[in-house]
């Protein structure tokens, strides 16, 4: 109801060209919703996954240069690092988390 009493309430006017714009009467809302807990940061949480994937691909070429007994040591550092950076995306696709961490 709130919304077609909004569309009610628009005025339509014509431009030179023929177009018609809408335009709404607005009032400044007081309601702030807080975003998932996913969502806090992301820009930091982003940043730190991105240099966490860098970081796996250096590992993996070091670990080709390496001697055999380090680069066994840091293909499990990689691989670690690849499923934390994996782990840590997961509450964006899995509704599920929000259960758990919300």
């Amino acid at each position: 109801k709130k919304v077609a009493d909004l569309l009610l309430e628009t005025k339509r006017s014509k431009t030179k060209r023929g177009v018609s714009t809408v335009v709404y009467d607005t009032e400044e809302s007081n309601v702030y919703t807080r975003a998932e807990w996913y969502h806090q940061d992301y820009k930091t949480k982003n940043n730190l996954r991105i240099a966490g994937v860098l970081i796996a691909f250096v590992l993996d070429y070091a670990s080709a240069l390496a001697p055999p007994d380090v680069a066994s040591v840091l293909q499990v550092l990689r691989t670690s690092l690849a499923v934390a950076v994996v782990a840590s995306m997961l509450p964006q696709f899995v509704p599920a988390f929000d259960k758990f961490f919300g």
